[in-house]
């Protein structure tokens, strides 16, 4: 067959080839196929939409920029990489075409933020030299906010708007916001306004109904594709809207791994990014990026890759980010209707702040688990968490409207060292719970539940065939707008308190007992060594006690209740220090809610907080005198490796390890300073 190769017997007989040379047929012939199997090697293409260049232009430098990005794209080869000088680039090569996209195959990277003269990648500045890969074919979107041209994009009473088109398309996918049903719709909510603004691209001078539906297209693949430093905004796709699965994207992701980093996502319909693929093996790592203002749907949403996001910022999206098995980490979730919505297990999130979403995160998936540590929960309209199987740890609940603290699911919720404060302190009449547990399990301990004011239940409410231990937990000066279990309410299920302070909690009528701890018929509770305003016995136990535990500050420096300057330890004469549990071991590196041993002076402390850190002679008085065992007590740092619990000091110097690291030594005595300051 004519060319074909002539690498065989058959045709070394045909052309009388001798078996010297059919020899190095072969070699040559394996060389070719070696040369063809083996990648071209890695280049840079150039882009530059501004470039004016007489000179032929093929991408190999910026004096021969390409002018557009697609260009670059359909000569890119995995491994190569794109530079791509500020301005604005449009997928549909001037057509109008609303179904172009720009497609990046794996293994290629596309770098944004240069000035057209850079050298080295390093030198760009993607913030100084914004490159914007944009829907907007026409270049004549407008605003995305409308609410100076009509109440369909303004949450408000009443259900409809003022533009009647608008009303019609908004009510045909939710009739929820045309029609009252008392007690399960508010009125045109925030579910409305979202649909509005991107149903309705007639108003003002949005003009977006032309643009393209997908800005960018990252296909199936192996290779992970790199997106880096660009703006991507702008898809938006009537047709799709108010549909599920809807491709409707600023980035659309195929069965593909990708890295994103220093990147802005907004003004997106229906996604910021969105992969509806089933890709379990493919992984998704975002870094130092902005999801600003993607609405109807998500920032960014990934129905099967692990993904790791850090560093970056959600704001003003339906929903902020919603993934499966994700590690979230140092980011901020702002001002979406809701925060984070993780599904799955695996789920760690640390380190990130949830201020002022409809709900912050939501991680209540059935059989799955997720780790939330050092996060921060501030005036989410809601709920601030909302988990099944979890461990929470560290974080802070301020302010949040219904409750800061969800748990249930079947799943057991393990709460350590938090402080949960001022829940439904800016609704009508509170909200529902501080921290709430339904068909689950709650372990609440060393953490600190204050200043929650609730309609109907408790600020620690275990409801529907629930089960609770609240150890060394704090929870005072709460207040119910009903009757009773202020503080602790049990309802059809189990409850242990152990070693804890329920003091100053309050309802209708005032403080008394039942508004500290209280249960209906149906309940089992069990109160022991434990500190209960107006205290009886009524409750049993043993090691309890109504003495007044003598808070330090419990207003706090503005003298205002649930602000968060609150200081629930201890004074030195309190009843609570040494009176817990004689027979309760902490264990390995528990803490208590300033991260100090959780015993000191052989007995745990009543309460959040354990006394005496410096009071090496355990007289409830921290003085000079307690530091002159300092010397006997210092170990030095550990010299073996191994890590803390493998050499302890010597009984009685528990007191002098501030740092909880199983040592004691001079990095101890800085933690002691403000001992010393005040003696």
């Amino acid at each position: 067959m004519p060319g074909q190769a002539v690498c065989n017997s058959a045709n070394r007989k045909r052309y009388g080839v001798s078996r010297r040379l059919s020899v190095g047929w072969v070699v040559a012939c394996l060389l070719a196929l070696v040369l063809w199997a083996t990648p071209v090697a890695a280049r840079v293409l150039y882009v530059n939409a501004s470039a004016k260049t007489s000179t032929a232009v093929n991408g190999t430098s910026w004096g021969r920029a390409f002018r557009d990005l697609q260009d670059a794209l359909a000569l890119a080869q995995p491994g190569d990489e794109i530079w791509i000088a500020a301005g604005t680039y449009r997928p549909d090569r001037g057509t109008g075409d609303r179904n172009m996209s720009f497609t990046v195959e794996g293994g290629v990277a596309l770098y944004g933020g240069f000035a057209g003269r850079e050298a080295a990648r390093e030198q760009r500045n993607w913030v100084r030299n914004e490159t914007v890969l944009s829907g907007d074919l026409n270049g004549d979107d407008g605003p995305r906010d409308c609410a100076d041209v009509s109440d369909c994009c303004v949450v408000h009473n009443g259900y409809s708007c003022d533009d009647g088109e608008c009303q019609l398309r908004v009510c045909s996918i939710d009739q929820e916001c045309c029609k009252e049903v008392i007690g399960l719709t508010d009125g045109w909510d925030r579910k409305c306004t979202d649909l509005a603004k991107v149903e309705c691209c007639h108003l003002g001078s949005w003009n977006s109904c032309d643009n393209s539906a997908v800005v960018v297209h990252v296909p199936d693949g192996y290779e992970a594709a790199v997106i880096d430093g660009v703006r991507v905004s702008g898809a938006y796709d009537a047709n799709t809207i108010g549909e599920r699965d809807a491709l409707s994207a600023g980035i659309d992701l195929g069965a593909a791994s990708l890295s994103l980093a220093n990147c802005t996502i907004s003004g997106n319909a229906r996604y910021g990014l969105n992969s509806l693929a089933t890709a379990s093996k493919r992984t998704v790592t975002i870094e130092s990026c902005r999801f600003l203002n993607n609405f109807e749907a998500s920032g960014l949403r990934l129905d099967s890759q692990r993904a790791t996001v850090s560093v970056s910022v959600f704001e003003g999206n339906c929903i902020g980010m919603r993934a499966r098995g994700a590690r979230v980490s140092t980011c901020v979730f702002s001002d979406n209707s809701q925060g984070l919505s993780l599904g799955g297990t695996g789920n760690v999130v640390e380190d990130s702040w949830f201020v002022g979403n409809g709900g912050g995160l939501s991680a209540s998936a059935l059989g799955g688990f997720s780790i939330i540590s050092r996060c921060y929960f501030i005036e989410n309209e809601a709920t601030g968490l909302a988990v099944a199987s979890s461990i929470v740890s560290d974080c802070v609940f301020l302010n949040n409207g219904n409750s800061a603290l969800v748990g249930g699911d079947l799943g057991t919720t393990d709460v350590r060292r938090c402080v949960i404060i001022g829940t439904g302190k800016g609704t009508e009449r509170g909200g529902t719970a501080g921290v709430l547990v339904e068909l689950g399990g709650l372990i609440l301990r060393d953490s600190l539940v204050v200043g929650n004011w609730t309609w109907g239940e408790g600020a620690v409410s275990v409801d529907a065939l629930s089960s609770a231990v609240i150890r060394n937990t704090v929870v005072a000066d709460n207040r119910v707008s009903a009757r009773g279990g202020a503080g602790i309410w049990v309802r059809s299920s189990d409850a242990s308190v152990e070693n804890s302070i329920v003091w100053g909690n309050s309802d209708r009528d005032g403080i008394a007992e039942d508004t500290q701890v209280r249960g209906d018929s149906d309940s089992t509770i069990n109160v022991n060594n434990s500190i209960l305003q107006d205290w009886s016995g009524v409750l049993g136990g043993v090691g309890n006690s109504g003495d007044d535990p003598l808070f330090v500050d419990p207003l706090g420096p503005d003298g205002l209740l649930g602000t968060g300057d609150e200081d629930y330890r201890v004074l030195p004469d309190s009843p609570a220090i040494d009176a817990g549990d004689p027979s309760f071991v902490p264990f390995p590196g528990q803490t208590d809610l300033d991260g100090f041993p959780r015993v000191l002076c052989g007995r745990v402390d009543i309460g959040a907080y354990e006394f005496g850190i410096g009071d090496s002679n355990c007289d409830h008085t921290i003085d000079r005198s307690d530091f002159s065992a300092w010397e006997s007590c210092m170990t030095g740092p550990f010299e073996t490796g191994d890590g803390p619990w493998t050499r302890r000091y010597s009984p009685g110097c528990e007191s002098f390890d501030s740092e909880y690291d199983g040592d004691v030594d001079l990095r101890d005595y800085a933690g002691l300073q403000t001992v010393l300051a005040g003696l």
